[in-house]
């Protein structure tokens, strides 16, 4: 017999207040497993402070379940990558050993990396095409290989849940292009992902779901029924149609 199969991620009036000042309005929604999911919305709308509190980075009210879980029961299987400025990149290490902190999670405090988990950091390393720049300090990479680097961390720590805050702010077309090809990968590994992302032109071509948030849920559906001219309008009601490029599945 078939068993039911367990959403991913159910928020049931979920919500942030902070300093007495509603950030988020209680909000309910499903998302299953298994899907490139993208966050939008106008700045200041709520979106990483979203995840944030889905990390317990910030305190929220309501309830959300992993897999049926409580955060704290599946922490291990959810990696969450912040925004680029959230991070102090003059920290004296190099792009190996950030990679390698990934690995943390799984060790015990006393426990030193294994020669596997170095293994694990070269691989991933590679994988996000910075295998030259190992031993390059932070500090000295471009925007979008610390935005890979910091991707390459992620799948150190062999999450399925990957939780990615712009992860395409100020990346150059090179790392964009090789994101979304990983991103399709890491998808048919049975991986999830969830993207606060800016740029509407991408949404398309390549998410699956759409999440709309302005300082509370506007709509949540497969992009091919929710990212609709009316949706767009109530999301960004002081901009659209203002906003250029519009997707082109809305211009035609």
């Amino acid at each position: 017999m078939n068993s039911t199969p367990i959403d991913l991620l159910k928020l049931k009036d979920f919500g942030v207040r902070l300093n007495h000042k509603e950030i988020l309005t209680p909000l309910s929604l499903t998302l299953a497993a298994k899907q490139k999911i993208a966050i939008i919305g106008p700045n200041g709308a709520g979106k990483s402070t979203l995840l944030k509190a889905l990390m317990g980075i910030v305190p929220s009210q309501g309830q959300a379940d992993f897999w049926g879980q409580k955060l704290t029961r599946v922490q291990q299987r959810i990696a969450y990558i912040p925004q680029r400025e959230e991070v102090d990149w003059n920290f004296p290490i190099n792009a190996y050993e950030l990679v390698l902190m990934g690995r943390q999670g799984q060790l015990r405090f006393w426990q030193r990396p294994t020669s596997q988990d170095r293994k694990l950091a070269t691989e991933n390393i590679e994988r996000v095409g910075l295998s030259d720049l190992m031993k390059e300090p932070i500090s000295y990479l471009s925007g979008g290989q610390k935005q890979r680097l910091f991707i390459a961390r992620a799948l150190c720590q062999q999450a399925d849940l990957l939780l990615m805050d712009e992860p395409f702010a100020g990346v150059d077309q090179t790392s964009e292009t090789l994101i979304f090809k990983l991103f399709d990968e890491l998808i048919t590994q049975g991986k999830t992902l969830i993207c606060v992302h800016h740029d509407l032109a991408r949404i398309p071509q390549h998410f699956d779901w759409v999440v709309q948030l302005n300082h509370g849920l506007i709509a949540s559906g497969p992009v091919k029924e929710s990212f609709t001219a009316a949706n767009l309008a109530k999301t960004f009601p002081h901009f659209w149609p203002g906003i250029s490029p519009q997707p082109e599945a809305l211009t035609q």
